[in-house]
């Protein structure tokens, strides 16, 4: 039997941006507030403990996703694709023919190659060079999966 400690976190607000609701908390096990989004917090167990209260500020829209650790892809989508703008937190979007120039932070390499999924195959990772392939890659991992 294997057990993991689930993580203790005050949550301290919630907001919204671009339809999706997020909540501010402070993170006990790393010592660090985090933001979470609402609809992906698969559970929840009410401990009867309280934190002193204190002030959150809400993320800037645009600029509460940006990590400067954190690499940017810049992908090229096209017309269809600018849902993404309204969607994810963009660095940078800009009309080209046919479509969009857009930067992504990526946080997560799946993230993205599930992004490219989702865009189909009129979209592309142009920059950098090593997740160019990213989304060929989801692709055939998906694929794999229907092959066993």
């Amino acid at each position: 039997v294997q057990t993991c400690a689930l993580p203790i976190f005050t949550p301290r607000r919630l907001f919204i941006d671009r339809g999706n609701w997020y909540l501010v908390a402070d993170d006990h096990s790393k010592g660090e507030e985090r933001v979470f989004r609402v609809d992906r917090i698969e559970t929840w167990v009410p401990l009867g403990e309280y934190d002193d209260p204190r002030d959150v500020e809400v993320p800037a829209t645009d600029e509460w996703f940006r990590d400067d650790d954190l690499p940017v892809a810049t992908i090229e989508v096209g017309t269809t694709g600018g849902w993404v703008v309204e969607r994810y937190p963009t660095r940078r979007a800009v009309p080209v023919d046919g479509g969009w120039r857009i930067d992504v932070t990526v946080a997560r390499e799946a993230w993205l190659g599930e992004l490219m999924l989702r865009l189909g195959p009129t979209a592309r990772v142009v920059a950098p060079a090593g997740l160019v392939d990213v989304g060929a890659r989801a692709a055939r991992a998906l694929l794999a999966v229907y092959d066993t």
